[in-house]
């Protein structure tokens, strides 16, 4: 089954909490027409977008995934990370701080032993 990952961003008016809700863009990101799916997305104070995940890069095996769009919906630039055995890495988590830091965090496993699974953590420079 191809999943494709879309990403809607909708701004509200903070003062009305019941009030209009006003869809400024969407993206969708499909790499190579393998399974792409988001965990977590956050945004920052400039309107930027983050998105954090996993993608399969060859169909089969996945990778933690990390997509940065700027406040037009435009992919800005793409982190993957493919744990040393090139087992399965799944993306989890994600926090931006007030320094421009992404921290990302999830579950890697290694080819040789399936069912144990190793727990990563990385940070980004914005």
């Amino acid at each position: 089954m191809k999943t494709i990952l879309t990403v809607l961003l909708f701004f509200t008016n903070s003062i009305i909490s019941f009030g209009q809700v006003t869809q400024k863009w969407t993206a969708r990101f499909d790499y190579n027409n393998y399974a792409d799916e988001s965990n977590v997305v956050r945004a920052d104070n400039l309107g930027n977008v983050y998105v954090f995940g996993s993608s399969a890069l060859n169909g089969t095996v996945f990778d933690f995934l990390t997509i940065k769009y700027d406040s037009l919906g435009n992919i800005v630039w793409t982190r993957r990370y493919d744990g040393a055995s090139n087992g399965e890495d799944y993306g989890i988590s994600m926090e931006l701080d007030r320094d421009g830091y992404i921290y990302v965090a999830g579950r890697s496993r290694r080819n040789l032993a399936p069912f144990a699974p190793h727990f990563r953590i990385m940070y980004y420079k914005i």
